[in-house]
């Protein structure tokens, strides 16, 4: 594991945006627990810590942890659920409002990737009841894999086993951006009153990638952009949600998705309206 040595210069003001290397000591005493949990897997090649904590913009109130762990092949079914109950506890052990995102893939799956991989086992909040009911099969596929593969390999941090460059390819364009795809389609399906802020700067992000950002956008950095970019008349509406999302207040979890803002349902509406017309592909 990725032990660093303690650190004397870090700035430990509530709210700040974390990186790995100066992670808050229980966050990082937590993390290491569910690596011990996925070393632990028959096979285990890799666990890799991708997205916000992994890009310097992790945000305590707001932010997910977000991980990816490859095995040399598919695991047995009661592997894969002993796996799922260890990490779920791990999840209802953690000392932030957001979760545990957390996929296990097979190296079989990745050579090559296709537009939805196969995961061995995923765990998240929304599955979460489901593991501890098992009324769900871990094992499935997901769209959304080839942008997390890129951002793992990107800006992916290894905290055991091997390299991300070893264990993760190289993403096609194509797949990447059909996944970045999917998921605004999702985001905008659903409206973005029913997710704010984490729907806005998702829109700010393929917004970016749209207009030749060649590489993996974090959200705060693509609102940075959208403020100087897009059309004035959204601006204030992205100014909300970065400001929202840098926010330090402590949320309740019931209130996370909106951060107890009240937002202008028009501004949402016309928001929404642009980036179907401007982002997604006509039929």
């Amino acid at each position: 594991m990725d032990d660093l040595p303690p650190r004397t210069d870090v700035d430990h003001t509530p709210g700040r945006a974390q990186h790995w290397s100066d992670v808050d000591a229980d966050l990082g005493a937590w993390i290491r627990s569910v690596v011990e949990v996925t070393t632990r897997l028959p096979g285990h090649r890799s666990t890799i810590l991708h997205g916000s904590l992994s890009t310097g913009t992790f945000v305590r109130p707001k932010s997910d942890v977000d991980v990816l762990v490859i095995v040399e092949e598919r695991l047995a079914d009661d592997v894969c659920w002993w796996a799922s109950t260890e990490l779920v506890a791990a999840h209802d052990r953690r000392p932030i409002i957001g979760g545990l995102e957390l996929s296990v893939m097979a190296s079989t799956d990745l050579d090559p990737v296709v537009a939805a991989p196969r995961y061995e086992l995923h765990v998240g909040e929304s599955c979460a009841d489901e593991i501890r009911s098992r009324t769900a099969r871990p094992t499935g596929t997901d769209p959304d894999l080839p942008a997390h593969l890129h951002h793992a390999r990107h800006d992916g941090v290894a905290l055991a086993g091997d390299s991300v460059s070893e264990v993760i390819p190289p993403m096609p364009t194509r797949l990447f951006l059909d996944a970045v795809e999917s998921d605004l389609r999702w985001i905008l399906e659903h409206g973005l009153a029913a997710s704010p802020y984490y729907g806005i700067l998702n829109i700010c992000r393929v917004a970016q990638l749209r207009r030749g950002a060649s590489d993996a956008p974090t959200k705060a950095g693509a609102a940075t952009w959208a403020l100087e970019a897009l059309p004035v008349v959204h601006r204030p509406l992205i100014a909300e949600a970065l400001e929202c999302y840098r926010s330090a207040a402590e949320i309740d979890p019931d209130r996370r998705r909106h951060h107890g803002h009240r937002w202008d349902l028009e501004a949402l509406d016309r928001f929404a309206r642009w980036a179907t017309d401007e982002l997604l592909p006509s039929d």
